[in-house]
């Protein structure tokens, strides 16, 4: 019987077998940028602003981006939307453990087919090019515009594109970031599908809490049962009993969330981008009896019943 540790479990270790992979290629793709920029002119130390530089540079670019999408991260990449099968194949053992009626509809095979599409662009060409290439690019060009110095660009790079002890570099970064929001946002999807079909209303904020949590996921993972019509009080950083999160003046939500999340698309955006948690759908049976008559009394319920009649 598979059970939601088993569908965090699938998703984190998809995660972490790619971004090791990107991790353990960037000191190679380093290596060999720093090989292509000698190529720069320079007068005593000072990067010349002119065409030829500026022809290099794009042409480095271009180049960068084919030593990090080569025939080995292509593999790995496919490796990790191949796992896509295997969250919803533990997705579905999960909700057949508790719902006798729950069969998987065609239509949820086109939620997969639409995930790796989207996944397969972000971590491949399209994807490097926007995550990790301009990010250089642009170092390059205002060094060349400034007339900068050779040494310094070199270490400007060297911060960007490899790791340190508190910081990934631009492709561990990107792959991570990418990566952990679009099977997470996939896994979210397909349970809310499935949540609908059999009529669950009640959800498990669940995931490990890290030193990076947002206040948001940390409130949402102690609350741990969360009715549907908590949905609305919740993202204005209300979490009753648990206390209160902050709300950004930008997007008029809790700290971190995206702007335009909303109730309808909560499940699938939880905390925001890279949130490695999940929102998945319960049988009301198993939520302890103290939550269910809280929320049950709450005029939030009440007025929620009257609108889903």
């Amino acid at each position: 019987m598979s059970d939601i540790s088993t569908i965090l479990k699938t998703i984190e270790g998809a995660v972490d077998k790619l971004s090791s992979h990107a991790s353990e290629k960037q000191a190679g793709v380093f290596k060999k940028l720093v090989g292509m920029l000698k190529a720069l002119e320079t007068r005593q130390d000072a990067i010349l602003n002119n065409t030829k530089n500026l022809k290099l540079i794009n042409n480095i670019k271009v180049e960068l981006e084919r030593i990090i999408v080569d025939d080995r991260y292509k593999k790995e990449v496919k490796e990790f939307v191949s796992s896509y099968n295997d969250v919803q194949e533990v997705s579905n053992k999960y909700f057949s453990s508790f719902a006798s009626n729950f069969s998987p509809k065609a239509a949820l095979n086109a939620i997969r087919k639409t995930a790796v599409e989207t996944t397969l662009n972000g971590l491949t060409e399209t994807g490097i090019q926007a995550g990790v290439t301009e990010g250089m690019r642009k170092i390059l060009l205002s060094n060349m515009t400034a007339g900068g110095s050779y040494a310094d660009m070199t270490e400007q790079l060297r911060k960007y594109m490899l790791a340190d002890e508190n910081t990934p570099g631009a492709l561990e970064q990107h792959v991570r970031t990418f990566s952990t929001t679009a099977i997470n946002q996939y896994s979210a999807e397909y349970n809310k599908a499935v949540a609908d079909d059999l009529g669950l209303e009640w959800y498990v904020y669940t995931g490990s809490l890290l030193t990076t949590s947002r206040p948001f996921c940390i409130k949402a993972v102690e609350k741990k049962y969360i009715h549907v019509s908590e949905f609305e009080t919740i993202l204005e950083g209300d979490f009753g009993e648990f206390g209160k999160v902050g709300i950004s003046k930008s997007t008029g939500l809790p700290a971190g969330l995206m702007k335009g999340t909303d109730k309808g698309n909560l499940i699938r955006r939880r905390g925001g981008w890279a949130c490695g948690h999940q929102m998945i759908a319960v049988a009301e049976l198993i939520v302890p009896r103290a939550k269910k008559d809280s929320v049950y009394s709450s005029v939030d319920y009440k007025l929620w019943k009257i609108k889903t009649a």
